[in-house]
């Protein structure tokens, strides 16, 4: 066995070459000198060093975004201006077509139970409907926490109801429609007038603009009351042959309205008119308010998204199509041939 080397030793010159070439033949063997065991130094090998890894942290949870209700889907107010017939087929309308909880409430019968009109029209979830000017009138409060749709309100200007924040739905015929057929019935006439109050000129323009489209002159020139309505119907130039009259009852009286149109007949002016009751009068075409368009356009602007509807406050709304028909006395009294398609607008009215 061997001893451990505890003492400095000296070592020849001959050993020191054996040595040598031992350690490069064997670099890893045990060599032993006079007694001592001497081993090779190996290089220090360092450990990888470990590299701990954090977990990835958890993404907090998102709630979903909850996909808000349209108010419209949690009902709708109608608030009509009276029981008249007119307004009661049109509300009933609203209610049939809606597809939601629709009430129909009216300025003119009293209200039992135990909510007031004031608190039901508060508390209305959703779009309020007024029908006609007194309920457009009523509404107008409560502007400010409701979106209130009005309808069958010809003069909305004189009350600013567009202003105060409402949407309209216009209760005219859509002007194209209407020239369009005046035009089919009544080719030879290109020059008509179309007298309107002031507050009408974005009508009259539309219309203007429309009957540029089919090649005709519209006119619109501005009446403030019934008496000016017929000096103008009487001093109009002879080359004007159509007359366009609007439901006003701000330049149309029933005192001046047979005068008016006594006064277009025997001139051999044809009317455009705006119900089938003056036929006999001596109308050619009558173009009024539809209530099946009428009330879809109310139903898109009720049941359209809430921030939708919103950003249509301020406006007024034309339906697409409006009620025409054809005089079949006044075609034969004048000549005029009506084409294959119109001939279902006739209406005879004797």
């Amino acid at each position: 066995m061997t001893k451990p080397c505890l003492a400095p030793f000296s070592i020849s010159a001959w050993r020191l070459a054996n040595l040598a070439i031992a350690l490069l033949l064997a670099p890893l063997t045990l060599v032993t000198l006079g007694g001592c065991q001497l081993q090779p130094s190996l290089p220090t090998v360092t450990p990888p060093t470990a590299v701990i890894t954090a977990p990835p942290a958890k993404k907090p949870a998102v709630a979903p975004v909850p996909v808000k209700t349209p108010a419209a889907e949690e009902g709708l107010l109608v608030v009509l201006s009276d029981s008249s017939a007119v307004y009661g087929h049109l509300a009933e309308k609203v209610r049939s077509r809606s597809g939601v909880k629709t009430i129909v409430l009216s300025l003119d019968t009293p209200q039992t139970g135990e909510l007031s009109l004031d608190r039901q029209i508060k508390s209305a979830p959703g779009p309020i409907i007024a029908v006609g000017i007194e309920a457009a009138k009523f509404l107008v409060p409560y502007t400010r926490e409701h979106d209130v749709i009005f309808a069958l309100v010809f003069n909305h200007r004189e009350l600013d109801l567009l202003k105060r924040g409402m949407i309209g739905v216009s209760m005219l015929p859509p002007p194209g429609q209407v020239l369009r057929l005046f035009k089919s019935i009544s080719p030879q006439v290109t020059t008509l007038a179309l007298p309107v109050k002031p507050d009408l000129a974005d009508y009259a323009t539309l219309a203007r603009t429309e009957a540029g489209k089919l090649g005709l002159v519209l006119d619109t020139p501005e009446v403030g009351n019934d008496k000016e309505l017929l000096l103008l119907t009487r001093k109009l130039d002879p080359a004007t042959r159509g007359l366009w009259l609007l439901p006003d009852n701000r330049i149309i009286s029933k005192e001046n309205l047979q005068q008016v149109m006594n006064v277009s007949v025997k001139s051999g002016r044809q009317l455009v008119v705006f119900s089938p009751t003056l036929f006999p009068l001596g109308g050619l075409v009558s173009a009024e308010f539809e209530t099946e368009a009428t009330v879809a356009t109310i139903l898109e602007i009720a049941l359209a998204p809430d921030e939708e509807r919103r950003m249509a406050r301020g406006r007024l709304r034309h339906p697409r199509t409006g009620r025409l028909t054809i005089n079949p006395v006044m075609v034969e009294t004048l000549g005029l041939t009506v084409p294959f398609q119109q001939r279902p607008l006739l209406q005879d009215y004797r």
